[in-house]
């Protein structure tokens, strides 16, 4: 449902408005695509309401640069393009 009932990636006042506009009928606000838009819809509506698909990703993005920059406080060797690690023979 983080996407919104019109596709834009955010639960917001158009989707409550494409759930009242259509209620009772097909179309716009069907929120769980069951094929008619009804309560079901507008509580995954409210429910939802406020958040956006890009905050998943977003999340996502951040454990991954904080893991880089803990890689790169702890002086992780990388592997060199001959396949060694840092380490001198």
């Amino acid at each position: 449902m983080p996407r919104g009932t019109n596709g834009d990636g955010r639960v917001d006042l158009q989707d409550l408005n494409n759930v009242r506009n259509n209620f009772d009928e097909i179309g716009l606000g069907d929120a769980n695509q069951d094929g008619v838009v009804n309560l079901d819809d507008l509580n995954l509506v409210r429910n939802n309401f406020g958040t956006q698909a890009s905050q998943v990703s977003a999340a996502h993005d951040a454990v991954f640069a904080l893991l880089a920059r803990s890689e790169t406080k702890l002086n992780v060797p990388r592997k060199a393009a001959s396949g060694r690690t840092g380490a001198a023979v």
